[in-house]
């Protein structure tokens, strides 16, 4: 498919190759955080090249990943950077606004023009040159209008990077949570007995799970929940109320699965060792879980963060050479400090709060993300034009 456009990006932006100068932070290009500093990344990657041997990056350019632009890989420079010379530096001219070019790069017919232009016998291979990025065509709004746009568009970028930030202070405050309540070293108001070492088999009844056979069609397609690791790892809370397949009756008799009660706490002891869900109404599962059916000393949420954060303890005891697999007897010696029923309630609950807070912040991304790429969508092809009284800003209490 061809496309036309009233200008082309070699119209639009130089191939900037000064030299690096002495003292500026190493710059990456990644897929999803854009251009950022290398220290920042958990993979670090080191450089024998010297600092004029490196690209200079400056603020406002836009820098790409030849071998993987049309993945993405591009990124606005905030403020000025050295950058490997294997990379390309797009200096803007008078008539682009780069900041707005950064949200057309990644825009989706821009991706596909960027792998179209692209050279490569495979995927793995394609490299996208200046020569060939200078040829794409692309339409444009006026210069005022592509700034508007960048505005509109950055501020919700601020809004989901908030977002991120109270994301990942909810999860530290999580962590420090567990740690201390979890282990007995900061207790409650009102609690003072000491904490029991309890293996799980004293905590209630534990149950294996089992598969009907596939071949047998009356034994699947009923109304009975059937739960796999993969259902269990997929989810968004640690409350699991439906699955991806329901078996009958005649599944349950004819396979060593059997029904557990609401309240049973589901471990993956095979493969996804360790996660972790309860069940909200009855249920049954494969052989991938030993599941824990607690006596009424037991608070199944409780036990759920519990053994949350001693995850490690059930991989430490596994064995296996094809996939690890922590067998019932092993499972059930597992030992864990804990306190009274009432003390487990109120511990439950905290993290509970915490955990509700943090998924409400979740969505609350999902949404800004979701609004941003329809904002996109519209912004990026013309099919919503801006002014200046027009001015889409992010309502982040309407959320919360």
């Amino acid at each position: 498919m061809a496309y036309a456009g009233s200008t082309n990006l070699g119209a639009l932006f130089a191939n900037r190759r000064e030299k690096g100068l002495s003292g500026l932070p190493t710059l990456s290009v990644t897929l999803d955080s854009g251009l950022v500093e290398r220290a920042s990344l958990d993979r670090k990657t080191e450089t024998n090249l010297e600092d004029a041997e490196h690209l200079l990056v400056r603020k406002g350019d836009i820098a790409y990943n030849m071998m993987r632009m049309w993945q993405g890989a591009s990124g606005f420079a905030e403020k000025d950077g050295l950058l490997s010379p294997a990379y390309i530096v797009l200096a803007p001219k008078k008539d682009i606004d780069s900041q707005y070019a950064s949200y057309l790069f990644k825009s989706a017919r821009l991706i596909y023009l960027f792998w179209a232009y692209s050279y490569g016998l495979t995927n793995d291979r394609r490299r996208l040159y200046f020569n060939d990025f200078k040829k794409i065509p692309v339409d444009i709004p006026p210069l005022p209008e592509q700034q508007k746009i960048a505005r509109i568009l950055s501020t919700w970028d601020k809004a989901i990077a908030t977002t991120e930030k109270l994301i990942e202070n909810s999860k530290a405050q999580k962590k420090a949570l567990m740690q201390q309540l979890l282990t007995g070293k900061v207790r409650l108001p009102g609690f003072l007995g000491q904490w029991r070492k309890t293996t799980i088999k004293q905590m209630g009844t534990v149950v294996s799970g089992g598969t009907p056979d596939t071949q047998m069609p009356d034994y699947w397609n009923g109304n009975i929940l059937w739960t796999t690791p993969t259902d269990i790892t997929a989810l968004s809370t640690r409350y699991i109320s439906n699955t991806a397949r329901k078996i009958t009756r005649k599944g349950v008799q004819a396979s060593s699965a059997s029904l557990l009660p609401a309240g049973t706490l589901l471990v993956c002891t095979r493969a996804t060792l360790g996660s972790l869900a309860i069940a909200e109404r009855e249920i049954t599962t494969n052989q991938g879980f030993k599941s824990l059916v607690p006596t009424p000393e037991f608070d199944s949420d409780f036990l759920y963060y519990l053994f949350s954060y001693h995850a490690r303890q059930f991989v430490r005891f596994a064995c296996g050479s094809t996939f690890l697999e922590l067998s019932k007897k092993d499972f059930e010696r597992q030992a864990f400090l804990v306190p009274s029923l009432n003390e487990q309630k109120q511990i439950a609950r905290i993290l509970t709060k915490n955990d509700r807070e943090l998924f409400n912040l979740q969505e609350t991304r999902e949404c800004l993300t979701t609004e941003k790429t329809a904002l996109m969508q519209q912004l990026l092809t013309g099919k919503r034009r801006v002014n200046t009284s027009d001015f889409c800003e992010p309502d982040l209490k309407r959320r919360q």
